[in-house]
């Protein structure tokens, strides 16, 4: 069962959501333009057992409603993770590299256009 949590940010004009699931939660803003996934917790010891994948299909489900792109940095949360592991779990679900870089330490920034939601 998903719960979603609606968190007011005043010092922007969007939301910022989280969507809840079994041992994961993801962290969003909507834009009327866009949406970006702002961050994929998974507990450590729920790790590699589906829990992201699951959510993700879910979140994604919902940003096909609203027809806008989706944006991501593909940026490792621990030295743990790999970084092209990363972006290779990301590409799976239809985000493509757009060739630039998302924040100061030069993780990709990556982008699921609204044709490629379905």
């Amino acid at each position: 069962m998903i719960k979603l949590d609606t968190v007011l940010n005043e010092s922007e004009e969007s939301n910022l959501k989280s969507l809840k699931g079994e041992r994961c939660t993801i962290w969003y803003h909507v834009y009327d333009d866009k949406w970006t996934l702002e961050s994929i917790r998974t507990s450590t010891d729920s790790l590699h057992r589906g829990y992201a994948t699951k959510l993700l299909m879910q979140f994604l489900d919902m940003a096909k409603q609203s027809n806008v792109p989706v944006y991501l940095i593909a940026s490792p949360l621990t030295k743990r993770t790999n970084p092209k592991r990363l972006i290779r779990f990301y590409q799976k679900f239809g985000f493509i590299l757009t060739g630039n870089s998302g924040n100061f330490v030069g993780d990709p920034y990556m982008v699921k256009p609204p044709s490629n939601l379905g």
